[in-house]
C-alpha cells in the first residue's frame, strides 16, 4: 500500500510568525545602521550608545526617573547582571557629566547614595522611544507583533 505524505500547510499562526521575524529583523539592521549616527548627535547619545551594558544602564535611570523609582550601585548591579566595578564606573562617569543625580542621600539607617536620571537623559530616551515606535511602524514589526498577540489571545500560538 502507497501511503502518501502530505505537505504540511502553513497556518495563519506560522505566516504571521515569519512575518513578525522578518520585520523585527528589518528593524534591527535599520537600528544597528543608524547607531553609528546617533553617536555623532551628542555626548550623551555617544556615551549611551557606545556600550549596550550603558544602553541598559540608561533605560534603567530613566525608568528610576518616570517612576519615582531609585537605584543603589547593588541594585543596578543585580538588575542589569553587570559587575559592581563596572556600575560604579557608569555611575561616577553619569553624575561628572550630570546625566544622573543622587535621589536619596545616605541617612542615619546606613542607607546607600540611589540614583536617577536627570531630564536631559529622560528628553533623550524619549526621542529614542519615539524614533523607535516609528520605525516599528515603518516595518511593519509593530502590526505583526500586534497580529501575533491576538493570535495568541485566540488560542492559536
Amino acid at each position: 500500500m502507497n501511503k502518501q505524505i502530505k505537505p504540511q500547510s502553513e497556518t495563519i499562526a506560522d505566516v504571521a510568525m515569519q512575518s513578525f521575524i522578518v520585520s523585527l529583523c528589518t528593524t534591527e539592521v535599520e537600528l544597528f545602521k543608524e547607531r553609528e549616527n546617533w553617536k555623532q548627535e551628542d555626548q550623551l547619545t555617544a556615551y549611551f550608545q557606545s556600550t549596550p551594558q550603558k544602553a541598559a544602564f540608561g533605560r534603567l535611570m530613566t525608568k528610576a526617573a518616570l517612576v519615582t523609582e531609585c537605584y543603589n550601585i547593588k541594585e543596578i548591579c543585580d538588575k542589569l547582571n553587570l559587575t559592581r566595578q563596572s556600575v560604579h564606573r557608569m555611575v561616577n562617569e553619569c553624575l561628572d557629566a550630570d546625566w544622573i543625580k543622587v535621589c536619596n542621600r545616605r541617612c542615619n539607617s546606613g542607607e546607600k547614595d540611589k540614583y536617577i536620571a536627570n531630564q536631559e537623559l529622560v528628553r533623550s530616551t524619549e526621542g529614542y522611544a519615539r524614533y523607535l515606535l516609528a520605525k516599528l511602524i515603518e516595518t511593519k514589526a509593530l502590526e505583526n507583533e500586534n497580529l501575533l498577540y491576538q493570535l495568541n489571545r485566540l488560542g492559536y500560538l
